[in-house]
């Protein structure tokens, strides 16, 4: 790992930029060292559909770093970010001497291969408050403090809305009604959840 870390570089993005534009060329892999990304794509209309959204420890860029294609999606920071930045050249000859590191690389590629069927399943099957729910308990971390689940760098009504293809407004209802049950309870851009999220709305 010393070695993959003497060509990697660290580079701080604001929040709001643009790090991966689609249908650029690039070869870089990218690790996030902090921070919070989402992934998305623009329609013709205009109207913004997000695919995921990355965190802390998440890599992303890998497809066309291994497809040599140009980039699928746009990925743009929601917080001010701190990624690492591996060249494909530096990051092929580290991988011909690392086979371990080889083998981890591809579990990633099938996590996110497995994450990406359950979206297509969830937004087939499920309800848009089962959607979100499944979203806010999966990018919740345990607070060591209080021993409640924590998410901070909460995406915006708009982006959660995207997220789970609704609306804004019916984003905004399912929150406030899980607010006044006291389930969750909101500060700025941390929402904390109390108690286990009901199965149903």
């Amino acid at each position: 790992m010393e070695r993959l870390a003497s060509f990697a570089k660290l580079r701080h993005y604001p929040k709001g930029a643009v790090v991966i534009k689609m249908g650029e060329l690039s070869s870089s892999l990218y690790l996030i060292a902090d921070g919070l990304l989402k992934v998305r794509r623009v329609r013709k209309d205009g109207k913004e559909v997000i695919f995921s959204i990355l965190k802390t420890g998440d890599i992303f860029g890998e497809m066309t770093f291994l497809s040599d294609g140009p980039r699928s999606a746009d990925v743009l920071t929601l917080t001010e970010s701190d990624l690492v930045l591996i060249g494909r050249n530096d990051f092929e000859a580290y991988m011909k001497d690392n086979k371990m590191f080889m083998l981890k690389m591809i579990k990633i590629l099938g996590k996110r291969v497995a994450a990406a069927n359950t979206t297509i399943e969830r937004l087939a099957l499920d309800n848009v408050y089962e959607r979100l729910a499944h979203f806010l308990t999966e990018h919740a971390v345990n607070d060591e403090k209080t021993g409640k689940k924590v998410i901070r760098g909460l995406p915006t009504q708009a982006d959660l809305a995207s997220i789970v293809g609704a609306s804004r407004e019916m984003v905004s209802r399912i929150i406030r009604d899980l607010t006044t049950g006291g389930f969750v309870s909101k500060t700025g851009k941390e929402l904390v959840i109390n108690k286990k999220l009901p199965t149903s709305w």
